[in-house]
C-alpha cells in the first residue's frame, strides 16, 4: 500500500467530509464550535497513540464543519414589518378567523395553545 506524504492531500478528506456534513444538518455555530474543542482536546491528549490519527482526522472535520456552518449565510428576518399567520377553525354554521404575529416565537406557542383551546371548544 502507498503512502500519502503530501499534507495537503492528507487533510482534503476530512475537510470535504466536513463541509459536506455541515450542508447536511443544520447545528448551530456554538455547538458546533464546543464539539471542536473537545474533539481537539481529545486529539491533544491522545497524539501519540495508534487512535489519535483517528481524533485528528475527526478535529480536521470538525474545524471545517464549524467554519462552513459559520459561514452559511442566515435567514434574513424582516425588522419592523409585522409577519401574521391566519388559521380558520370551521365548523358548520361558524368559521373563527385567528390572527396572530409569526415572528417571534413566544408569540407561536401562545398561537399553539390558543388554536389548542379553541380545537376543544368548538370541535
Amino acid at each position: 500500500m502507498q503512502t500519502i506524504d503530501q499534507p495537503f492531500v492528507k487533510i482534503v478528506i476530512p475537510a470535504v467530509a466536513g463541509v459536506v456534513a455541515a450542508r447536511l444538518f443544520e447545528v448551530p455555530t456554538a455547538v458546533a464550535a464546543i464539539c471542536f474543542a473537545a474533539i481537539f482536546a481529545c486529539t491533544v491528549v491522545l497524539r501519540r497513540r495508534k487512535i489519535g490519527h483517528i481524533y485528528l482526522w475527526f478535529t480536521i472535520s470538525l474545524f471545517f464543519f464549524a467554519v462552513a456552518t459559520f459561514a452559511r449565510p442566515r435567514a434574513a428576518i424582516p425588522q419592523g414589518v409585522r409577519i401574521e399567520a391566519v388559521a380558520q377553525i370551521a365548523d358548520d354554521d361558524e368559521v373563527v378567523d385567528i390572527v396572530v404575529p409569526k415572528a417571534e416565537e413566544r408569540f407561536l406557542k401562545q398561537f399553539d395553545h390558543l388554536v389548542s383551546r379553541l380545537v376543544e371548544e368548538y370541535g
